[in-house]
């Protein structure tokens, strides 16, 4: 029973190299095929969300060698202002950088992308969903993307398919930071997660008759941990559905 609100702008066409050009804005600086994209949601005291990329698909100028960034926070709660003592709520805020390239071998279908990334996680009395409730958590991870997509089309594909495999991981904490786990509290424990997370995709479209196309897809997915003393990540988790 509630309304929700949102609001984004996408720039195609964007060019930051011409930013302090005040000719240039008329609306927006164009010309160097960039994208800049903002966005804004909320249902009120609920949630809140606020987002921003920004990706340079010819990073050089020569090769389609892709950058992008994109900075982001989140705020959930159960409504209740933050002068209340019951109130329930979930912050998070995150920055990633990327780097894309298309490689040649084995063809030229093939593409890897490279990301640093970085979430603080803010729990206050958020009960319920994850390890624990009251805290801060940091969670630092490094994702390497390789893909292969030879579609013929992206809306409505009828041969072709889209394989990707996905590596993201932490550093490992608990091989070097000294803490005794047993005995670690909350704060200690999860201050900085650790986990290495693996993702398997494939969808294959094959062409029976006319427009009948069959797509035939699957999907894996593995949350791994270094340490059994530390245990399972409490983010970062799959959830059927």
């Amino acid at each position: 029973n509630m309304f929700v609100g949102s609001i984004g702008l996408r720039f195609n066409n964007f060019s930051a190299r011409r930013i302090f050009d005040k000719g240039a804005w008329r609306p927006i600086p164009t010309g160097d095929s960039q994208s800049l994209s903002l966005r804004a949601q909320t249902n009120g005291s609920y949630y809140k969300a606020f987002s921003a990329s920004f990706t340079e698909p010819w990073l050089g100028g020569k090769k389609p060698n892709s950058l992008s960034v994109s900075v982001f926070h989140s705020i959930q709660s159960n409504g209740v202002s933050y002068t209340e003592g019951n109130r329930q709520s979930i912050n998070i805020t995150g920055i990633s950088v990327g780097l894309g390239k298309r490689l040649k071998r084995p063809d030229d279908f093939f593409t890897i992308f490279h990301e640093v990334s970085y979430q603080y996680y803010t729990l206050n009395n958020y009960v319920g969903t994850f390890l624990f409730a009251n805290g801060n958590s940091n969670n630092l991870s490094f994702q390497e993307t390789l893909s292969r997509n030879s579609i013929d089309a992206p809306i409505y594909p009828r041969s072709g398919s889209n394989v990707s495999f996905t590596l993201k991981l932490t550093p490992p904490y608990s091989w070097f930071n000294n803490i005794d786990y047993a005995t670690a509290s909350i704060a200690e424990r999860y201050k900085f997660i650790e986990y290495h997370k693996w993702k398997f995709s494939s969808s294959w479209f094959t062409k029976l008759a006319g427009n009948l196309v069959l797509n035939t897809k699957i999907q894996y997915g593995f949350l791994g941990l270094y340490s059994r003393e530390v245990g399972a990540a409490p983010f970062e988790r799959f959830y059927v559905g």
